[in-house]
């Protein structure tokens, strides 16, 4: 077990599991996820980043099919 793992906290604080701040009232993804997607979206992993977001931020998604027209263009 990691030491830095092993603690209590407050609830109100949220807790990091896999690359995603849970907390009572929702979830999100860290910030290196978000400039992972943003810097380096592979045409061929769209659809598991499309899910990823729609799993933990669906607000996003509007998002993503805009950064995905973006980097479309971009190869034209």
């Amino acid at each position: 077990m990691n030491p830095k793992q092993d603690i209590i906290v407050p609830v109100r604080r949220g807790l990091f599991f896999l690359g995603v701040e849970i907390y009572p009232t929702g979830r999100r993804l860290k910030q290196r996820h978000w400039e992972r997607i943003r810097t380096r979206l592979p045409f061929k992993n769209v659809a598991s980043y499309g899910e990823l977001l729609a799993r933990h931020n669906p607000k996003s998604l509007r998002w993503l099919s805009w950064l995905i027209k973006d980097k479309v263009l971009d190869r034209l």
